[in-house]
């Protein structure tokens, strides 16, 4: 058990370590198999541009595509309607 405690201690920094441009490459592996292969490639393109721009407008869309995924699968509980809190609303 300690041993696992140690690696997970471990792998954690590394997390913590890792640069923006890792994370983002590392949160758009997670989604690949949700997304269109070119899709995909523009936004790998972007991360290893270096330019920090670039990384924003990836992070952007990575959440977006995240989200949405959220309320495919029922993970988000949108509002009821009339609630005021919708798009509905807005409309």
């Amino acid at each position: 058990m300690e041993a696992a405690n140690e690696w997970w201690r471990r792998k954690q920094e590394g997390i913590e370590r890792a640069s923006p441009f890792e994370q983002a490459r590392a949160d758009l592996e997670a989604i690949r198999d949700q997304i269109d292969e070119d899709f995909y490639e523009v936004l790998l393109r972007y991360i290893d541009s270096g330019n920090p721009k670039h990384l924003e407008a990836v992070q952007l869309r990575i959440d977006l595509v995240t989200e949405l995924q959220r309320w495919r699968w029922g993970q988000v509980e949108l509002p009821e309607e009339g609630s005021g809190e919708g798009l509905d609303e807005i409309v």
